[in-house]
């Protein structure tokens, strides 16, 4: 008779599948939940204001060199000297950049989905060192003839900044003017210096205020060779991002602030920079540090990876319901497991819908209960007992409530899941330890012909 036994582990695994199946459906309309919510972001960051990235500030000294050079004449087919003209541009760096960044945070809802978005002032000072001569060969010097030297900052979107920015440029106020003039960065501002050329080394102190405004995210790069940056905001739920993480921190109930030191020996802003070629800044790009504003709980994160254990739950509540029939003697059709795994199933799609609408901890609470308690319905007719039912609804509700707790720590979720499977298996093998299958074999095989002669009435 151990076909018997064979047939119904076969039916249980072929229900599992099925389960499992029903399970990818419910993961795939996540993923078009994600996907839409992404959109939405995208459309609100489209009449906002998108992303901001500030760069800068930099000095800018276009330069054009003019000397001799033996070049190639077809008509007299020998070479001759000709002046040639050559146009490049030297960058200054600040010696010292300190950029204070308050950051307002307010959402954006639109249909079913919060967006956050910010206005952030951003208080920026410091001063640059300009070499003597510009720290050109002054073998060379005569040969360059000097235009007006700009101060350029660069931002990934210039809806973003308010009108009336002004530069204040050794006590002396200048405003800036939309474009960088620069190829590398076309997107910013700038502002004209006019000429800064010394026989000494000459230090410009400058600082200005910018209101800027954006949507997820505020990256900053440290631009100075000793920079120092403070950003504060009420959000309570930030996430540093960037190459460099603050050197302090602190997150409260009320905001956030966090602080950065950084110096051109860690950052190699400078090389980085000069090695920037058109469309092809990746090594300069990755030079930043910022916040990203995110949501407390992110639902269709923690709907995703309570999927994943979707099929363990569905597995272990099979393995409890073929323990009741090998030392209960109890009959459960196949049906009635297909019912108690659908249901089971039938939990993700509630937390995902009811978690659109509230947070996440009450969906998962309610979405639990409602699952619980209509399998712990069924489960008393099927078990004959209302005991029996009321212990699957205690492991039950404890399986959920470790799968919260997995939810919750992600750090350790891993090790709690395979815990979590670990102990159902040394449980199942206590508690049958002492069966003996070839016996429940037969007994299967009895009790089918039984079930089929009444017809599981």
């Amino acid at each position: 008779m151990q076909k018997s036994l064979f047939m119904k582990l076969g039916i249980i695994g072929l229900l599992s599948l099925l389960i499992l199946v029903s399970l990818s459906l419910i993961q795939n309309k996540v993923s078009e939940r994600q996907t839409y919510r992404d959109k939405v972001v995208r459309d609100v960051a489209s009449g906002w204001s998108e992303k901001q990235t500030f760069t800068g500030p930099i000095v800018v000294v276009p330069v054009r060199e003019s000397y001799k050079q033996m070049v190639w004449d077809k008509n007299l087919e020998r070479y001759v000297e000709r002046e040639v003209t050559k146009e490049k541009q030297l960058y200054f760096f600040p010696e010292q950049l300190d950029i204070n960044a308050d950051v307002k945070t307010e959402l954006r809802k639109r249909s079913l989905y919060e967006v956050p978005v910010y206005k952030a002032m951003l208080d920026v000072d410091g001063y640059f060192t300009i070499p003597k001569e510009l720290g050109v060969d002054s073998e060379i010097e005569n040969n360059i003839q000097w235009k007006d030297a700009f101060l350029f900052i660069s931002v990934e979107d210039l809806r973003g900044i308010r009108s009336g920015l002004k530069l204040d440029w050794n006590g002396e106020e200048k405003e800036f003017k939309p474009g960088t003039q620069l190829d590398k960065f076309p997107i910013g501002v700038h502002v004209e210096l006019g000429d800064i050329f010394s026989k000494e080394d000459k230090s410009y102190k400058f600082s200005f205020s910018m209101f800027l405004k954006g949507t997820n995210s505020l990256q900053i790069t440290p631009a100075g060779k000793q920079t120092n940056i403070t950003m504060s905001s009420p959000w309570r739920h930030p996430k540093f991002i960037g190459r460099f993480l603050p050197d302090s921190y602190l997150v409260k109930d009320d905001g956030f602030t966090a602080h950065w030191e950084n110096s051109h020996f860690s950052t190699n802003v400078e090389n980085a920079f000069n090695n920037c070629e058109v469309n092809n800044c990746i090594e300069f790009s990755r030079v930043k540090l910022g916040v990203e504003l995110i949501q407390s709980v992110d639902m269709y994160h923690q709907a995703e990876r309570a999927i994943k254990y979707g099929i363990l739950f569905v597995l272990l509540t099979f393995a409890i319901f073929f323990m009741f029939e090998i030392l209960r003697s109890l009959k459960i059709h196949p049906v009635q497991y297909g019912l108690v795994g659908l249901a089971l199933a039938l939990f993700y799609q509630l937390l995902i819908s009811l978690s659109e609408h509230m947070e996440f901890s009450i969906s998962y609470f309610m979405a639990a209960t409602a699952c619980v308690s209509l399998i712990t319905f069924y489960i008393s007719y099927v078990l004959k007992s209302f005991v029996r039912s009321a212990g699957i609804a205690a492991i039950l509700s404890a399986l959920y409530s470790v799968l919260y707790m997995i939810l919750l720590s992600e750090d350790y979720a891993s090790l709690m899941g395979t815990m979590l499977f670990f102990f159902a298996l040394a449980i199942f093998m206590f508690s049958t330890r002492k069966v003996d299958w070839y016996q429940a074999g037969e007994w299967l095989g009895k009790n089918k012909l039984v079930a089929d002669d009444e017809g599981f009435q």
